[in-house]
């Protein structure tokens, strides 16, 4: 963006590269594990924040001006460089960029001379590519479907399916992991339409069948795949915000203000819980300042976090509720289309502070705060996916 820059007329290209060849390459020199969650958040980023009905192409990023912007901008096209990478190879990925830098450097540059510079280096026609990931909105949905397990000897198992996606249809590469109680294989499996069966053999018997484990593709998440995280909470609708004490102090009421702002929520309501009508609870996003009254609502936050007198339990670790704030967010157990969220104990006096914070970690289901510094982030474990399958018995 500065030595090679930008062609303001075709789009920004350098967030994308940027974030992929410095932020990525960090994570995947820590561990090909801190790699593979790194691109992980990036799905899930665009699952939370990019709603089908707002996204763009690729190709119309300017700037960031917003969460929706800086995720298609630096998320999406970091995902779609790594794709180019896993299309063309590391030593052509890296042949690339050198050439990028040879042949633009101090000139204009835009997405075209990218795909010049990047069919040279691994001598391939790659326009199929760029057009796809920089002209389409959108992200491929897949699942699996007909999983069926045939016993082809005593130490050999063959396991058929078919991976699906719905239409818009996207030409992907897609990889494929069987596991056994003893080994494993992974194929990838071409797809350019609405299903690709495929068949894969394994030593002993398989006990676990899962596309793109390692978060190679770009994809729409499956609502099942997706912790409910902080970001959730960025909506243009009402925020309601229920206090279970019999009174609203100044504090609390600043505090409430504070957060709806930071969230970029348009309006926030602060009530009472004793005060609320039957309807207002399953009709909006809540935040709860203390420990719900409600009984679904208490029940949900005890399903994540243990109370006790003079504190609260997160991960088998213990908090004193003097000095240790609690934040977390999960699905409204009242209403499947809203998010409930909890801030509990601490000091009253760090409450703001901490409320004006919060947003800066979106990414995560919760955190917890000691007086006013961030100790603990983490994201609620998934359970599920459409792109799993799982044997709960052997196979036959």
């Amino acid at each position: 963006g500065n030595g090679v820059r930008i062609d303001p007329t075709d789009g920004n290209w350098s967030e994308g590269l940027t974030s992929y060849v410095a932020e990525h390459h960090y994570q995947e020199m820590d561990s090909v594990e801190a790699g593979r969650q790194h691109r992980q958040q990036l799905l899930r980023n665009y699952a939370t924040l990019v709603a089908p009905e707002e996204d763009f192409p690729l190709r119309r990023f300017s700037h960031r001006y917003s969460p929706l912007t800086k995720v298609i901008g630096y998320d999406k096209s970091a995902m779609v460089f790594h794709m180019l990478r896993q299309a063309v190879g590391d030593r052509a990925f890296q042949e690339g960029l050198r050439r990028l830098y040879v042949t633009r450097l101090h000139q204009e540059t835009n997405w075209k001379d990218i795909q010049t510079a990047f069919e040279y280096a691994s001598d391939s026609d790659l326009t199929w590519f760029f057009d796809q990931w920089l002209d389409r909105a959108g992200a491929p949905a897949l699942w699996f479907e007909e999983i069926q397990t045939t016993v082809v000897s005593p130490q050999t198992h063959l396991v058929r399916g078919v991976l699906r996606q719905s239409p818009p249809f996207f030409r992907l590469q897609v990889p494929v992991a069987l596991s056994s109680t003893t080994s494993s294989t992974v194929v990838n499996v071409a797809i350019d339409g609405p299903a690709a069966p495929f068949e894969i053999t394994v030593r002993e018997m398989p006990t676990r069948l899962a596309a793109d484990p390692e978060s190679h593709v770009f994809r729409r998440l499956a609502p099942e795949e997706i912790p409910t995280s902080i970001n959730a909470l960025r909506q243009e609708a009402p925020l309601l915000i229920i206090v279970p004490s019999d009174r609203i102090s100044p504090v609390q009421q600043q505090t409430a203000a504070t957060l709806a702002r930071a969230l970029g929520r348009s309006d926030m309501v602060i009530q009472r819980e004793k005060d609320l009508a039957p309807d207002q609870m399953v009709t909006h996003d809540l935040v709860i300042m203390g420990v719900p009254e409600h009984p679904l609502l208490k029940h949900a936050l005890q399903n994540k976090i243990t109370l006790r007198p003079g504190g609260f339990d997160l991960n088998g670790q213990a908090y004193n509720a003097d000095r240790n704030c609690f934040f977390g967010v999960w699905p409204h157990p009242l209403s499947k289309d809203h998010i409930m969220a909890v801030l509990l104990h601490g000091s009253e006096n760090h409450q703001e502070r901490i409320a004006r914070k919060i947003p800066h970690y979106g990414r995560y289901s919760y955190l917890v705060f000691t007086e006013t510094t961030n100790q603990v982030k983490g994201n609620w474990p998934t359970t599920a996916s459409p792109l799993v399958h799982v044997w709960s018995t052997p196979p036959g």
